[in-house]
């Protein structure tokens, strides 16, 4: 069992700066904004959040949840044994209502940002800022 040191690790940084120059290259749901947090639930699973244009039809989920799924360890993003990568994905308008009404990736996201357990490793400079504010705010 791997036991979560709730700090950002350089190694997975440096592969997740990789996979998020790969999502970059979708034209047509352009990547806006990407910050590889840690968050409380979870602390020794690989966590990325993107900010999509168009992700999901602009639409926003009635469960007030992000859309989220994991993914275990492959050859081109190898991990520990039993640690999972969650990607954690949603649309500008779905994460301004998200923002609004407090929903639980936005607190762990503030929670992990405010403790220094999140780092952006991509933004976009006109909308992936503006998001990245909403965070912050």
């Amino acid at each position: 069992m791997i036991t979560g040191t709730k700090a950002l690790s350089p190694i997975y940084e440096e592969r997740l700066k990789i996979l998020v120059e790969e999502h970059r290259t979708i034209e047509d749901e352009p990547l806006l904004l990407a910050v590889y947090y840690v968050p409380e639930r979870n602390p020794e699973d690989i966590f990325l959040f993107e900010a999509i244009e168009k992700f999901g039809g602009g639409e926003i989920e009635d469960d007030r949840e992000m859309f989220e799924v994991t993914y275990g360890s492959t050859p081109g993003f190898p991990m520990a044994t039993g640690q999972q990568l969650h990607l954690v994905m949603t649309s500008p308008e779905e994460l301004q209502e998200a923002v609004k009404q407090a929903w639980s990736h936005v607190k762990e996201l503030r929670t992990a940002f405010s403790e220094n357990r999140a780092t952006v490793l991509f933004k976009d400079e006109q909308k992936g800022k503006q998001l990245l504010s909403l965070l912050h705010a």
